[in-house]
């Protein structure tokens, strides 16, 4: 009999609980256990996990990557899916394997890339990968022109962060003052 897999999402994207259907229904129909940690007690992932708890607030990349580890042999997790932290949880992905868990995350070059928004739109145009129109912008002129721009080519302007995760700082555009 094959042993279920445990699997850790730590403060991961609410649209995951589809993923964690997704793991649960495997070709294989081997069982999983999902453990969350998530910083929001209300956050969707925690209600649709085999276990839960909430996520220590204030830690160092360093420190958390201790609470990783503790929490990986603590839980005899399989698995850990990481996006909090991900930078410095990859960079001892041979501490985790050597306690038993692989990290179902990318080398730490490909997490690099990714943490700003402009380089990682650089790098896939780079390899034909389209994307759509962007402009970095770092003044007011530049949001103007790069504004002006995505209207006359019938775009709505949009504004994220380069970098940071999920809907923080994201913000339509619009011509229109708000109340």
């Amino acid at each position: 009999m094959v042993s279920r897999v445990r699997v850790w999402l730590n403060r991961t994207y609410a649209e995951n609980v589809f993923f964690m259907d997704q793991l649960r229904r495997n070709p294989s129909d081997r069982a999983v256990e999902i453990h969350a940690t998530h910083g929001d007690p209300d956050s969707p992932v925690l209600a649709a996990a085999d276990t839960a708890e909430p996520e220590p607030e204030g830690l160092s990349p360093a420190a958390y990557v201790e609470y990783a580890l503790a929490q990986c042999e603590r839980r005899g997790i399989d698995v850990f899916v990481p996006r909090l932290h991900q930078s410095a949880i990859v960079a001892h992905r041979a501490d985790f394997e050597s306690a038993g868990t692989a990290l179902l995350a990318p080398p730490p070059e490909a997490v690099a890339v990714f943490h700003d928004k402009v380089i990682a739109y650089e790098a896939v145009q780079a390899i034909g990968v389209p994307v759509p129109p962007w402009w970095r912008v770092r003044s007011a002129d530049e949001l103007e022109h790069a504004v002006g721009e995505l209207e006359a080519g019938g775009h709505r302007a949009c504004f994220k962060p380069a970098s940071g995760a999920g809907g923080v700082g994201f913000r339509v555009i619009t011509r229109a003052p708000t109340r």
